[in-house]
């Protein structure tokens, strides 16, 4: 049973104590939604009850250093930290709007696959990449997709009259598309099949690394479309 179990609850402590094989021999998966499903089937018959098992969960999680992370309604997420967190939000802040609903739906849909368990890395990758191809789309209606040579086509021109008369900053903005069209080729790799019979997914650190560049993309994106609008 878990080292700490004296700090908890005695109301948590007893919900372990019943269900300790399960917590120790069980599936990953289902330990996981275990801690969301004890929460909602107590928060209406006992709210306290159902906090105390919450932030419980959450002490634990933190003290065994696992990589996730109990919101408020008890929901289990994969957490890597808070730097990707704040690009997660800047980047679903930046999509708000009927305009980009669709690239809101797939970088969403990035994120589930991520906190799936285990975590989806190429469905991640996947998903987000379309969300910045649909971002880049509707800012570029001719563009048939986003590839390196279409992003250069398309967004130079762009920052070349948003920082007309700023050749500083066009020359930091020049180098910002010339990691952007490597973040898109890297992408690239994860988005076509690789003809093999079992899913080859990335490794979790890379998925990261380039699921949280493609958030920063994103937002800036969002943000040339709007100066530009």
């Amino acid at each position: 049973m878990y080292a700490g179990h004296r700090q908890l609850s005695s109301r948590t402590r007893a919900y372990l104590g019943v269900a300790q094989k399960f917590f120790v021999e069980g599936q990953l998966r289902d330990v996981l939604d275990a801690v969301t499903l004890i929460y909602h089937f107590t928060k209406s018959r006992d709210p306290e009850n159902a906090r105390e098992w919450r932030e419980d969960a959450r002490r634990i999680f933190a003290e065994e250093n696992v990589s996730y992370s109990v919101d408020e309604e008890g929901g289990v997420h994969y957490a890597v930290d808070s730097a990707f967190e704040a690009v997660k939000a800047g980047a679903l802040s930046s999509l708000r709007g009927p305009r980009y609903a669709n690239a809101a739906a797939m970088f969403e849909q990035g994120m589930r696959a991520l906190d799936s368990t285990p975590p989806d890395g190429k469905g991640a990758i996947r998903a987000v990449f379309a969300s910045a191809e649909g971002l880049f789309r509707v800012m570029f209606p001719s563009a048939a997709r986003l590839g390196a040579a279409e992003a250069e086509q398309h967004i130079g021109p762009e920052l070349t009259k948003l920082y007309d008369g700023d050749p500083t900053a066009r020359r930091a903005a020049s180098k910002l598309l010339a990691s952007f069209k490597s973040w898109v080729d890297g992408a690239h790799f994860y988005r076509h099949e690789q003809g093999q019979e079992e899913v080859s997914q990335p490794p979790l650190g890379l998925a990261v690394l380039l699921l949280q560049e493609g958030s920063g993309y994103i937002r800036w994106l969002a943000q040339i479309d709007q100066k530009h609008g």
